[in-house]
C-alpha cells in the first residue's frame, strides 16, 4: 500500500495505491482487516480521496453493493459504504470480473473513466481516469471533505427563496448564542437549500494535447487494441499465433 498527497493550484487529493492477493485464508482475513484499517486512516482527511488498485473481490456485486461473506470481501465493502466511496469502474478488467477499481469519496472531481487494453503482457486491462485539481473556487463549497461546484444558472430560485422564507429567524438566533455558532448555523441552513435547489455541475477539463507517435509506434498500437477487443469476445481461444 502507498498514498501519496497530490497539490494543484491549492487544492489537495489523496491518493491510495492498494493490493490484495486472490485467496480467503485465514491469514489473508487477517491481512484485509489490517488493510482496511490503514485504509480508515489514511481516508480520514479533510480533502478528497482516491484509491485505486487491484482488491482481487470478484464477487462484490457493484451495483447492489453485495457479496459473500468470506470474512475479506464483506469486510472490504463494508470499509467503501461506511466512508462514502463510489467505485468507478465498470467493466470487467480480467476475465468476466471487476478486480481493479477506482474508488472516490468525490465524484465530481473524476470524469472519463475507461478500460484500455493491457499494459505488455499483463493478463490486466489497464484503468484509465482523469481527476480535476486546481479549479476555481468560484461557485465552491465543502462540506465533509466533499467539494461541490453548484450551476447557478439551473438554480430554481423561487423554490430557494421560499424554502429560506420558512426559516424562523427568531428561534435562530435565540439557540445559537455565539458569533460562530450563528455563521456555521447560517451555513448550514444555506447549503441545504442550495444542495436542494441548485443543480450541481460537473467539472469541465481540459483535454490533454495529443501525442505525436510515429507511424510504426501507431500501427503496433492499433494492433494491440484489436488483439485487446478479439481477446474479450473470444476469451477461448488461446493460438499463440495469433497473439505473437
Amino acid at each position: 500500500m502507498a498514498a501519496v498527497d497530490v497539490i494543484a493550484n491549492h487544492t489537495k487529493c489523496r491518493f491510495v495505491n492498494v493490493y490484495r492477493r486472490p485467496s480467503s485464508s485465514l491469514e489473508d482475513i487477517v491481512y484485509a482487516r489490517n488493510m482496511v484499517n490503514y485504509l480508515q486512516r489514511l481516508c480520514t482527511v479533510a480533502w478528497p480521496t482516491v484509491v485505486i488498485g487491484d482488491i482481487n473481490c470478484p464477487s462484490i456485486d457493484w451495483l447492489s453493493l453485495s457479496c459473500s461473506s468470506d470474512g475479506v470481501q464483506d469486510i472490504i465493502l463494508d470499509f467503501i459504504c461506511d466512508y462514502g466511496f463510489e467505485q468507478l469502474t465498470t467493466e470487467p478488467t480480467r476475465g468476466d470480473n471487476i478486480l481493479d477499481v477506482v474508488l472516490t469519496n468525490n465524484i465530481f472531481i473524476m470524469s472519463d473513466v475507461r478500460v484500455m487494453p493491457p499494459l505488455g503482457s499483463s493478463d490486466h486491462s489497464c484503468v484509465n481516469f482523469t481527476v480535476g485539481l486546481g479549479l476555481s473556487d468560484k461557485d465552491t463549497h465543502t462540506r465533509a471533505g466533499i467539494h461541490r461546484k453548484y450551476a447557478w444558472d439551473r438554480a430554481d430560485y423561487e423554490s430557494l427563496s421560499n424554502q429560506l422564507m420558512q426559516i424562523k429567524w427568531d428561534n435562530f438566533m435565540s439557540v445559537n448564542l455565539t458569533v460562530d455558532s450563528i455563521w456555521t448555523s447560517f451555513k448550514s441552513i444555506l447549503y441545504d437549500a442550495f444542495d436542494e435547489f441548485v443543480p450541481i455541475r460537473r467539472p469541465v477539463l481540459n483535454k490533454q494535447k495529443k501525442r505525436n507517435y510515429s507511424r510504426k509506434i501507431q500501427r503496433a498500437f492499433s494492433r494491440k487494441t484489436s488483439l485487446w477487443r478479439l481477446c474479450k469476445s473470444q476469451p477461448s481461444n488461446n493460438e499463440p499465433e495469433l497473439f505473437s
